[in-house]
């Protein structure tokens, strides 16, 4: 295919005929079109995997311009979609990402229960007993808050133990002429018995304009704090998403959740000003005179573009881009694989020839309770990993769906709270790809692939790169590729 270049426009020549049905039947013709250009890179990554987000970071890093394309209408889908959330106890955060992913510096005091002088209103209930507000979630005020209708609340939590805090912070929601704060204040003990005066909390805003975050700071040991909401005038109830304590500053380990992994990846790409689109599906690619890799064709929520690219690295789960650019890939052998599902549940998953394994941790989600056998009940929630094997007929979109449908026959209980989107596999790798593309492992590892950024990024011939996602514990590669990078960049 040939490609064309005018003002903000990519020509794509199939035919100068309209679209027509071929004597076979089931194949069309289109005829000329323009499409819009929506970018040049000197790197194009598709996939917002894990991999496809830390391959971006190490061609910005080593100068070149980068687009990267996420299918998903979220960043991280490889681990967020799965639930793939925990790091082995065996491993490290390594390097930036890792370490914004897997540990928090926001030193966070335990408060091991609280209690409020109002009731709670549906639909915002509290649990039985009150958690709501020091689960760690507090952004969306449909799940996670609790709503008063009284004009001031007062809720008087207790810490651990008496611990020196530095701040005490506070998540309310708005919304106008519904639910709003006039003011947030605090009063603290040290013994339970004597008691502060009123320490106002300063309003400041949130991730969203929805979202209020209050905070003061308070330089004192405490053993209780009690915080009192005042309704705002015009307004007809109190909704509050968390309360919580901070101490002196350090790190601790912890499981992200799936919005952490989100938020992580998108302020990642944003500092580092890579380009990139979420919902955009490869359809297409371009070639030169020379039949050399030149970019691709998406299809999004815009209709049909074009991006310029002279490097190609595929990030998506089956390389989907990669298979599209004529990399080869072994025949497909019928027969078992094996495949894994995470769920959140109250009780182990479990099912004839699957293999069920508890993981480490705390797993919050925005239900934590629900009706079993007729009776509400509050949920604690483990995760459990569930490794099974199929007898996959052929690599066709209908039976990985039936894989996916059978996971979650396999996997389901009366108490699941969340699970996994899709299902964890082996990636397959490329028996050749064409023009110097990588295998998976190569990237991996962090061989070659510096390189040819380094080509790209000089305007050299063009090169393709294909980058399946690793399936496990792709922090691996991501300290690994940019260390290599890095060295190669100063060489």
């Amino acid at each position: 295919m040939n490609r064309f270049f005018s003002t903000g426009v990519v020509f794509m020549i199939g035919a100068a005929c309209a679209v027509a049905f071929a004597q076979t039947r089931n194949t069309i013709v289109e005829s000329a079109r323009q499409i819009p250009l929506a970018g040049e890179a000197d790197v194009v990554v598709v996939g917002g995997t894990t991999a496809g987000v830390a391959a971006a970071l190490a061609a910005k890093e080593a100068g070149a311009s980068v687009w990267l394309l996420a299918e998903r209408p979220y960043l991280g889908d490889d681990m967020a979609g799965t639930l793939q959330l925990a790091l082995p106890d065996d491993a490290e955060p390594q390097g930036p990402l890792a370490e914004a992913l897997w540990t928090d510096r926001s030193a966070a005091l335990r408060i091991i229960s609280y209690t409020a002088n109002a009731v709670t209103f549906t639909p915002h209930k509290e649990t039985n007993p009150p958690s709501m507000l020091t689960d760690g979630l507090a952004t969306d005020p449909v799940k996670e808050s609790v709503q008063y209708n009284d004009e001031r609340v007062k809720i008087t939590a207790k810490l651990a133990e008496k611990q020196f805090v530095e701040a005490a912070t506070a998540v309310t929601f708005l919304r106008q002429n519904d639910f709003d704060v006039a003011g947030v204040h605090v009063s603290i003990s040290a013994d339970g018995k004597t008691w502060s005066g009123p320490i106002p909390l300063t309003r400041l805003p949130g991730e969203t304009t929805e979202i209020i975050r209050w905070e003061a700071k308070i330089g004192r040991d405490v053993s209780e704090i009690a915080f009192v909401f005042t309704r705002k005038n015009g307004c007809k109830r109190i909704l509050v998403g968390e309360i919580a304590c901070e101490g002196k500053a350090g790190v601790r380990r912890v499981t992200p959740t799936p919005l952490k992994v989100k938020q992580t990846f998108d302020r990642a790409l944003l500092s580092a000003k890579v380009k990139y689109l979420t919902g955009a599906f490869v359809t297409d690619v371009l070639s030169d005179a020379n039949g050399d890799f030149a970019g691709v064709v998406i299809a999004d929520r815009g209709g049909r573009q074009a991006i310029i690219a002279k490097t190609l690295v595929d990030a998506t789960p089956r390389g989907l881009a990669a298979r599209l650019a004529g990399s080869v890939y072994p025949p497909f052998n019928a027969g078992k694989r094996t495949f894994t599902r995470f769920v959140i549940s109250g009780e182990r998953p479990s099912a004839e020839g699957m293999e069920v394994m508890e993981l480490p941790g705390s797993y919050q989600t925005a239900v934590q309770w629900r009706k079993v056998d007729g009776k509400e009940q509050i949920i604690d929630g483990k995760m459990w990993r569930c490794t099974f094997q199929y007898d996959l007929q052929d690599d066709s979109y209908a039976s990985y769906a039936a894989v996916e449908q059978h996971a979650r026959n396999l996997t389901f209980t009366k108490q699941q709270l969340d699970a996994g989107e899709t299902v964890v596999f082996e990636r397959e790798q490329p028996l050749k790809e064409r023009r110097m593309c990588l295998h998976a492992s190569a990237i991996s590892r962090g061989r070659r692939l510096p390189s040819v950024v380094k080509q790209a990024v000089a305007r050299q011939r063009t090169q393709k790169i294909a980058v399946p996602s690793p399936s496990l514990w792709p922090f691996v590669a991501w300290r690994r590729m940019l260390h290599s990078m890095r060295k190669s960049v100063s060489n």
